[in-house]
């Protein structure tokens, strides 16, 4: 009997670790399902959380909060300089999450949404930024 590999599920992209604060505002689509009390969240009523690594698939987070899977949102990352602006946006959906810390803490896997050319274009600029800056 001949030994057959298993299908691996692999990693695609190359994960550059950051360490941005952010913010998750969730899908109008979702809202309903998933309703949060104020207390954990911001004045726009987004979540707020911590950005650890990102690559062409998505981005890491660090979450207080459990997230359901596939719920979708946007993702913005904070400019660390202060004000409002965000430094990228983009739609994307939970595909993973991981209990890390009894907190509670979260680690949550998001991966991108959006995948046409305008999309791609300001993610390659933000990844060669963040690579500059590494």
């Amino acid at each position: 009997m001949a030994y057959s590999e298993p299908q691996l599920t692999v990693r695609r992209s190359q994960r550059r670790s950051i360490g941005f604060e952010a913010d998750f505002e969730i899908d109008t689509a979702h809202a309903p399902a998933v309703r949060l009390a104020p207390a954990v969240t911001l004045r726009d009523g987004a979540l707020p959380m911590t950005a650890v690594d990102l690559s062409e698939g998505g981005v890491g987070v660090i979450a207080t909060i459990f997230m359901p899977l596939r719920m979708r949102g946007t993702l913005r990352l904070r400019d660390p300089r202060g004000g409002d602006a965000s430094l990228f946006e983009a739609a994307v959906a939970v595909r993973r999450i991981v209990m890390i810390d009894r907190r509670p803490g979260y680690q949550v896997g998001l991966a991108y949404t959006e995948n046409d050319d305008a999309f791609r274009a300001r993610l390659e600029a933000f990844l060669a930024l963040v690579d500059d800056a590494m």
